[in-house]
């Protein structure tokens, strides 16, 4: 996300909001995915076996159940990570001075200019809003950095220039 100007910790808040958008998409998603499950199992139930046409609704109706099984169990895991975003009150976080899980930070390139990022565990990322992952390759590069620090990534020379 290209830096604006604004300060780091209000930028931090309006990602961590984005985080929690997410949050309930995934949610929402998950209910509704319950409701299909359960539709289709209801037409499994009632779908006698005895001839052709009715083994191919079958047949359909089974398939439909796995895939939602899979979708479900997709859903699940992305939670997995979002749970612990959940519970976290952002209000409690106090910069140290290192780049850390739940830092904002300004990094800056003379070529591509200045991007902010929020560094969140698991596997929790979206580059588009700011949002990187521990596991991410940028965030391997930036965690245990202090402001001034200068790292290289993909062949190109970044400074650390603030850290909230």
């Amino acid at each position: 996300m290209r830096y604006d100007g604004r300060p780091l910790e209000v930028i931090g808040r309006e990602i961590h909001d984005k985080v929690l958008s997410c949050v309930n998409q995934i949610q929402a998603k998950q209910i509704q995915e319950q409701k299909n499950l359960q539709d289709a199992i209801e037409v499994l139930r009632n779908t006698p076996t005895n001839d052709a046409s009715e083994n191919a609704t079958l047949q359909n109706a089974r398939k439909a159940v796995r895939d939602i099984n899979g979708r479900i169990l997709r859903l699940e895991k992305q939670m997995q990570d979002y749970i612990t975003i959940q519970d976290i009150d952002i209000n409690t976080y106090y910069p140290c001075g290192l780049i850390v899980p739940f830092s904002t930070v300004i990094v800056g390139n003379s070529k591509t200019g200045r991007q902010v990022y929020r560094i969140y565990p698991g596997n929790i990322s979206g580059i588009e809003f700011g949002v990187l992952s521990l596991e991410a390759a940028l965030t391997q590069k930036l965690i245990g950095k202090s402001k001034g620090d200068i790292f290289v990534f993909n062949n190109k020379t970044y400074t650390v220039e603030d850290i909230y």
